[in-house]
Order: structure tokens, then C-alpha cells, then sequence
């Protein structure tokens, strides 16, 4: 099985959740390449068999721009992702009201190109305890895992 995680990050801190997941992920015999979406032009989704897609809410609910134009592209262009599973992670702060809404957008997003959602979406405070962050983080992908082996 050939997985990607595929993550938009403007600050840095998606794309540590990403290598941490990487990490996680290969500590638990899941091998998964890593891919920045701002350099994602000409992607093959369909080279993989699950996708684990990183990306941050900013403002009041909005993708992280370089996930908001592949997402655009996307919709032009809409790949046909049956047979293929997804899961979602994402930064954003809880005083928003609408925390971490990419996660959800992108959810849908993935399933109405066909995807399976193997796992509920993990949403990550980044003002938040970063020790706790870290442990859902670890839990979320150990889970996620053991699905996708």
C-alpha cells in the first residue's frame, strides 16, 4: 500500500504535524512519502492508496492558500479518487468559531471525489497545550495506522 501525506502550512506548524505523522506512521510499519501541496502540480493521486491530507484553518474558517488554489484546481479538474482512503489532520486555535474548519471542508471535499474516510479528522490547537497536542497527535495516527497497513 502506497500512502502520502499531502500538507499546506503557512507557519510551520502543519508541516511539523506532518513529519511527526511521518514519523509515527513509519515507527509503525507504514512507509508514507511527504509532499508540500504548494509543490503538488501534475500529482498523481491515483499512484497512491491513501491519502493523509495536513492543512491549517486561517482566518475565520478558511483553507491555507496553497491548499486553497490546489483545492480550486482540483474542482476543475475533480480526480477520480474511488478505491483510494483519506484521512484529515489540521492546526488552527480554538478561539475561532469556526476551529479547524479546513478538516471538515476537506472531508467532505475528499469524499465527493470518491474517497473513503478511514478515520474522523484530527484537529490540532495550536494555542493549546502542545504536550496534549502531541499525545492526540501520536493516538490519531497510531489508530490511523493500524487502518491503513
Amino acid at each position: 500500500m502506497k500512502t502520502l501525506i499531502l500538507f499546506g502550512s503557512s507557519t510551520g506548524n502543519t508541516s511539523d504535524y506532518a513529519q511527526k505523522i511521518k514519523e509515527t506512521l513509519y515507527d509503525a510499519g507504514v512507509e508514507a512519502d511527504m509532499l508540500d501541496v504548494a509543490e503538488a502540480d501534475g500529482l498523481e493521486y491515483g499512484d497512491y492508496d491513501n491519502i493523509i491530507i495536513g492543512c491549517s484553518t486561517w482566518d475565520d474558517g478558511a483553507l491555507q492558500s496553497d491548499f486553497d488554489f490546489h483545492m480550486e484546481d482540483l474542482e476543475e479538474d475533480s480526480p477520480n479518487l474511488n478505491g483510494k482512503r483519506f484521512a484529515v489532520f489540521g492546526c488552527g486555535e480554538s478561539y475561532y468559531d469556526n476551529f479547524c474548519r479546513a478538516v471538515d471542508i476537506l472531508e467532505d471535499k475528499f469524499a465527493d471525489f470518491g474517497a473513503e474516510k478511514v478515520q474522523d479528522g484530527l484537529k490540532i490547537d495550536t494555542s493549546g497545550d502542545d504536550t496534549e497536542n502531541e499525545s492526540s497527535a501520536f493516538a490519531w495516527t497510531k489508530g490511523l495506522a493500524e487502518v491503513i497497513k
